[in-house]
């Protein structure tokens, strides 16, 4: 992702995360835990000790496990996972990519002395390009008044369906800056082929963009 997306490397973490809708304490009981998972609607949440120091995470499928075995009144802290990633938060979003394993949607930001300070997760990542985007679209649009950015949903009947993106996909003079699918988000390039549902974020002239809209919707 980190590769297609240059600009992450301008935006600081601190800018984007979010406040933790649950944080727990490691001496809660895996079945109050769940409880409060459940509750919250989050599907994981960081762990922190006395001192309210990150010690790990724990998950939703983690404790569904451990409440079938009927082992529900042991700590949390047996469950946690302590190697759970996290990022720091004078750090970049470059730094939060390359944190990011496969699978995992989001991360504990902590501070140097391992305080939890927020979340951020893929929809932080892609709320903080765009805007770094959009500041270097409202610099373009000085050359340009007709510059703008836009998002489209590729449509199910788009013709674009299933055509990568060099295949001419979009006309010249449009950029693809990325292209959001599901949690993931994709770099413009060439060999990307766009798929229904996709959200692609274009940069062009005004009267362009409108002729892909409708092309892609």
């Amino acid at each position: 992702m980190q590769r297609g997306m240059p600009l992450l490397g301008g935006v600081t973490v601190a800018s984007v995360l979010t406040e933790p809708r649950l944080v727990l304490s490691e001496s809660t009981r895996a079945a109050a835990a769940f409880d409060s998972m459940s509750a919250a609607s989050v599907p994981g949440a960081p762990v922190v000790d006395e001192h309210g120091r990150f010690v790990g995470a724990v998950f939703t499928d983690v404790l569904s496990t451990e409440l079938q075995t009927r082992k529900g009144d042991t700590s949390l802290g047996r469950w946690l996972d302590a190697s759970a990633p996290t990022v720091a938060v004078a750090a970049t979003l470059a730094d939060a990519v390359d944190a990011l394993p496969d699978g995992h949607r989001w991360l504990t930001v902590v501070d140097d002395q391992r305080l939890v300070r927020g979340i951020v997760g893929v929809r932080e990542i892609v709320h903080g390009y765009r805007t770094a985007v959009q500041v270097d679209v409202e610099r373009f649009g000085k050359v340009s008044a007709n510059a703008d950015l836009i998002d489209v949903r590729v449509g199910e009947t788009s013709t674009a369906v299933g055509r990568e993106l060099g295949d001419n996909a979009v006309p010249d003079g449009v950029i693809v800056v990325s292209i959001l699918r599901g949690d993931s988000v994709l770099p413009g390039a060439a060999a990307v082929a766009l798929h229904a549902g996709d959200i692609v974020t274009l940069l062009g002239h005004r009267t362009d963009l409108e002729q892909v809209r409708a092309m892609l919707a």
